[in-house]
């Protein structure tokens, strides 16, 4: 198997190199021996040529309604496959070409949603009077993570929410879309507003015992982790990108954090230390991945993955939201890998 050979070990002459020219030139650009490290290298000048070449004749943009064609998922697109999908831009909406499937869906998402808050500006304008939340939780946002939640997010994922997990793309399916969650829109800003409402209670408690045993000699290693877990999952633009599924889980991730807490103070620290040692090798060659795809939504995910291991092994009280365990993690990233 792959895992008995040590490339490492192989001299420069036997290992295969990539050259990249420049078909009008011929110039070389760059040279790896690594297919990971030449994408993240080319990935801005890939995608320039590509608007520039192809996606220039798909580019809408300041649309306040559907102004746009119906939306195929895929479409040819000078000899290889692209993927339509609409654009927040914040005060209107475009449209864009994009040659990474999962991040035209996920820009679909948005756009679409910021469509449906442009269509019912009184439904915005009546949340943000009335968020359905905690007192606490609203004092709270703008310092929950990275860069804090702020209102424009809260509602551009109750919107995603609200639309369903099948968005519209055709101006049909959009208006039908939007006429039937105007009646959900509140529940479902709701449902967003409870979620918050026990991530930041759980936070507050985990982020007390930081505080108080940040500088322990002991406990040192526990709280650097847990910290690192936390900014993870708290960081920039996290709400949107996490997206309403995901984002329901984020409660139960603090929940098992504030367990292995519990754990730390009435068992053996060892216990802790032993199980972080376990998910250290994942995290690493995660955060390799991560450095060398940091758009990549596949390596995004992974996260999760280690997200949930970390709630199987430090929370067993805890469910988990999908089967998990060392091996399957382990060969999950290994199919990424190859």
């Amino acid at each position: 198997s792959a895992e008995d050979f040590d490339l490492s070990k192989l001299p420069d002459a036997l290992i295969t190199k990539i050259w990249v020219y420049d078909d009008e030139t011929g110039e070389e650009i760059t040279v790896s021996t690594s297919v990971a490290s030449l994408k993240a290298e080319l990935k801005e000048q890939v995608e320039e040529h590509f608007d520039q070449s192809v996606g220039a004749e798909w580019e809408y943009t300041g649309c306040s309604d559907w102004q746009f064609p119906d939306l195929h998922e895929e479409v040819p697109a000078g000899g290889r496959s692209g993927y339509p999908g609409l654009v927040d831009e914040g005060k209107t909406v475009g449209l864009k070409l994009w040659l990474d499937p999962d991040q035209a869906k996920l820009s679909h998402q948005l756009g679409c949603a910021r469509l449906f808050l442009l269509r019912f500006p009184d439904l915005k304008k009546y949340l943000l009077k009335n968020p359905p939340m905690e007192i606490d939780t609203r004092m709270m946002l703008p310092l929950f993570g990275e860069t804090g939640v702020g209102n424009e997010e809260y509602c551009l994922l109750a919107a995603v929410g609200t639309l369903g997990l099948t968005m519209p793309r055709t101006e049909a399916e959009f208006v039908a879309a939007a006429e039937k969650g105007r009646g959900v829109f509140h529940d479902c800003a709701a449902k967003l507003g409870k979620w918050l409402d026990q991530s930041v209670n759980y936070y507050t408690n985990i982020s007390a015992f930081i505080e108080e045993n940040r500088n322990c000699d002991s406990l040192g290693e526990s709280v650097e982790d847990i910290e690192q877990e936390i900014s993870w999952l708290l960081r920039k633009n996290f709400l949107c990108e996490a997206g309403w599924n995901r984002i329901s889980d984020y409660p139960r991730y603090f929940r098992a954090i504030e367990e292995r807490i519990q754990r730390i103070d009435s068992q053996p620290l060892a216990r802790d230390l032993d199980k972080m040692d376990r998910i250290a090798p994942f995290v690493e060659e995660w955060q390799e991945l991560l450095q060398e795809n940091a758009d990549s939504i596949p390596v995004r995910d992974l996260g999760y993955a280690i997200e949930e291991l970390r709630v199987s092994l430090f929370a067993p009280g805890v469910p988990t939201g999908i089967k998990i365990s060392e091996k399957r993690l382990s060969s999950m990233l290994d199919s990424f890998a190859s």
